[in-house]
């Protein structure tokens, strides 16, 4: 009895070739790697204000807690964070290059490999946005957006998909706040 299981079997033969073919046809299955270079985020035309406000905003906080001694500490850390936004506000903003190959994503010249990504997602919004969300493993790595810039999004899709599983990110609350006060 197991003979003839075993015939039945054997009697099936695949040919992967066929399959073989119809991929060296599709030009999105033959990529290799994918370089472009990621556009630091531009500042809202208003960030600038924005940011000034802010600042105005934690340092009055700050004096009113010193004023009716409510916490020093609290106020002392409003004040740093006011001087660290001011800080921040005058480094350049710096374009990535970035890289997609099959061993993982390169981002000036700093490689994150596929098994320490957990997972991407691409934020397509026609004349809005074009952005690559990249979540890792590690709990304590925090998620990378990248712009995409003239990279074609399906072209990437492709490249990754077979690597990392592509899930929905949602767009942090600190993401917002970091883009509209231009950081």
């Amino acid at each position: 009895m197991s003979s003839n299981l075993t015939l039945t079997a054997m009697g099936k033969i695949l040919d992967l070739r066929k399959e073989e073919q119809s991929n060296q046809e599709n030009p999105v299955n033959n990529l290799k790697s994918i370089s472009w270079k990621a556009a630091a985020d531009q500042p809202h035309p208003l960030a600038h204000r924005n940011r000034f406000f802010f600042m105005i905003g934690l340092i009055i906080a700050a004096l009113f807690l010193i004023i009716f001694r409510i916490n020093y500490l609290l106020a002392v850390l409003l004040i740093l964070s006011s001087v660290v936004i001011a800080l921040r506000q005058r480094l350049p903003h710096q374009d990535k290059d970035v890289r997609i190959d099959p061993t993982g994503v390169t981002i000036n010249n700093e490689k994150h490999y596929y098994h320490d990504i957990h997972s991407f997602w691409l934020d397509f919004r026609p004349g809005e946005s074009k952005d690559l969300s990249i979540k890792f493993k590690k709990v304590y790595a925090p998620p990378i957006r990248l712009s995409l810039g003239d990279a074609n999004p399906l072209d990437v899709r492709a490249l990754m998909i077979s690597y990392v599983p592509e899930k929905e990110h949602q767009i942090s609350l600190t993401d917002v706040i970091s883009r509209k006060l231009g950081l």
